[in-house]
């Protein structure tokens, strides 16, 4: 029993320093600056002046900072505020397969939705995120970026299937020799 326990807090102590790498403090989803501004790149632009919604659609790519975001369509969400004549963006929804990348990390899922106002990007469907060799994914992924705090869930219920999603991640061990 005691052999067992033993063992037990290794593989605990293991897989422990394991997540703790890919969610480590130096992530640029923890902290990031929302208040930088966006540069979208689109093969089409319409916008709605009265819905205030514009809609960039083919091989999209905005750029804030070190977030890059990649989509087949971009629909933007903004507001003017009294008194300003720039209107302000806040929220950005994306369809069609959706990459985000930084310098440490790539999510990507089936469609995602930036709220600006709140900090945070909801990335939903076949979820992953990676960073390195190490590699998390789900059906849904939410992610802070004022806390770098991310939150993954699985797949609710199939009743086809009978089969819930659940949530898996493969993480590389570091390297202590380094």
């Amino acid at each position: 029993m005691k052999i067992l326990r033993i063992l037990f807090y290794t593989v605990l102590l293991v897989l422990g320093s394991a997540v703790a790498s890919i969610a480590d403090t130096d992530s640029l989803f923890n902290g990031h600056d929302t208040e930088q501004p966006i540069e979208i790149v689109a093969d089409n632009f319409t916008i709605d002046q009265d819905a205030k919604i514009a809609t960039f659609e083919g091989r999209v790519e905005a750029t804030q900072g070190n977030l890059i975001f990649t989509t087949e369509t971009l629909r933007v969400f903004y507001e003017t505020k009294k008194g300003k004549d720039e209107p302000s963006i806040v929220r950005l929804d994306a369809a069609g397969r959706f990459r985000m990348e930084s310098p440490s990390e790539v999510a990507e899922g089936d469609w995602a939705i930036y709220d600006i106002k709140s900090k945070t990007i909801t990335i939903a469907g076949n979820v992953t995120l990676r960073r390195e060799q190490s590699v998390i994914s789900g059906d849904r992924l939410e992610i802070d970026l004022g806390t770098g705090l991310s939150k993954f869930n699985g797949a609710p219920f199939d009743a086809e299937t009978m089969q819930i999603g659940r949530v898996r991640g493969r993480f590389s061990l570091p390297d202590e020799t380094k």
